[in-house]
């Protein structure tokens, strides 16, 4: 932690407590401030008062929320088909899509009397969910299923981390 040297605490107390002073007391603020600290001048103390610039924070990532969401980089195209065509069914599609935007994907697959459900996160795209889709449109039996539900699971998880 940085050592702030006996001079800029002091300055940073009396700023401090004409600040408070002021929020509680403003006509007194000033004769107990000179009361306080002998020398005290009525520049200082207006430009104890002035308030300070704020810093500029920087933010945590440079994408917006809704990027991180694997249903974003389609609602982006249908929205772009859109003003090309000015068609209102990919805009339909578009606002549907932005609905369901932030929750978890959900499949559900039936085999011969059982069904299973699976369940995985929003911020997998959309097209990865499509090609799973297919592959286990493909599968005979559940456990079939829950194997290539396992590898989609792992290999999505690897490419997330690296």
């Amino acid at each position: 932690m940085k050592q702030l040297s006996p001079e800029s605490l002091y300055k940073l107390r009396c700023l401090r407590k004409a600040r408070r002073l002021w929020k509680s007391v403003p006509m007194l603020a000033y004769a107990i401030m000179c009361d306080d600290y002998p020398g005290y001048t009525y520049e200082q103390f207006l430009s104890d008062l002035r308030p300070k610039g704020k810093r500029k924070t920087k933010s945590k990532c440079g994408k917006k929320p809704l990027q991180r969401y694997g249903r974003y980089t389609r609602m982006q195209q249908l929205v772009q088909d859109y003003y090309c065509t000015k068609a209102l069914e990919p805009l339909i599609q578009a606002s549907k899509l932005k609905a369901r935007m932030t929750l978890p994907y959900q499949m559900e697959i039936a085999f011969s009397g059982e069904c299973r459900r699976y369940q995985f996160s929003p911020r997998i795209s959309l097209a990865g969910m499509e090609q799973l889709n297919e592959a286990m449109k493909k599968c005979a039996t559940a456990s079939e299923a829950d194997r290539l539900y396992e590898d989609f699971c792992n290999t999505w998880l690897l490419t997330v981390i690296v």
